[in-house]
């Protein structure tokens, strides 16, 4: 697969037995495979990578690299950043993303982001910073959980610490590893209008939300056949994920 990273390396070990496809054969690819496809592409000419919101768990890992690439986190949190392991970042910038930061503008050839843009309240003014950052010619490719995806709705809706230990319950994760979220903006259309001061823009619509209901087996099928529904009437606005693909002209 070239450049797999160690987010993704962890997500497939959680989320994706290859055996366990569900008789869908949209399951039967690794996860995140839309979103490294574009990395892979964009990092292999790259000077510098601006990672957005991964904290403790750099999305590129140091060996997967290109031996001359600067590699700068971003992340709200210092405490997160300062939990990576030593070396998987040359520079960290705590800052939220939706805060223009400086010393970023028109440095990076390449902006990823793993699962971190429906953490984000304004996601307008992220996309429009992010395009600041950008030089000319670069790549923004992102992932993320869409706002009208089953999980999404009850994660709105119920009270935060319910909301998490919810999530963490679903995903088999520590209830410290799950973040807030808002999901502003986490649409088809919120996505295209975030994004549209960068000069092209994709905006990939994925069903694969199977993993949050393994531990709700009742459920499972019933989940399946409506994303099977959603998937033959083109409801692109109820995606379980997102990719997005964007240059900067």
């Amino acid at each position: 697969m070239g450049v797999i990273g160690g987010v993704l390396e962890q997500e497939i070990e959680q989320e994706l037995d290859v055996g366990r496809t569900h008789g869908r054969a949209r399951y039967s690819t690794y996860w995140g495979t839309e979103f490294w496809e574009p990395v892979r592409a964009a990092l292999a000419d790259a000077d510098a990578v601006l990672d957005v919101g991964s904290g403790r768990r750099p999305t590129i890992e140091p060996a997967e690299r290109p031996r001359h690439v600067t590699y700068v986190g971003l992340d709200v949190s210092a405490k997160e950043l300062s939990r990576a392991p030593r070396g998987a970042y040359d520079e960290t910038v705590a800052a939220d993303a939706k805060d223009l930061v400086a010393e970023l503008v028109d440095r990076f050839d390449l902006i990823v982001s793993w699962q971190v843009l429906e953490h984000v309240q304004d996601l307008s003014a992220a996309a429009a910073n992010f395009h600041a950052y950008a030089r000319p010619g670069g790549k923004f490719v992102a992932m993320l959980s869409g706002r009208y995806a089953a999980h999404a709705v009850a994660n709105r809706f119920l009270p935060t610490g319910l909301a998490r230990r919810f999530v963490a319950r679903l995903r088999g994760r520590r209830v410290d590893t799950v973040f807030p979220a808002y999901y502003d903006h986490c649409d088809e259309r919120g996505l295209r209008d975030a994004f549209s001061s960068w000069e092209t823009l994709e905006v990939l619509p994925l069903w694969r939300g199977a993993d949050y209901f393994e531990r709700l087996p009742g459920l499972l099928p019933l989940y399946l056949r409506y994303e099977d529904l959603a998937i033959r009437r083109g409801w692109t606005q109820s995606a379980t994920n997102y990719v997005v693909v964007a240059t900067k002209g």
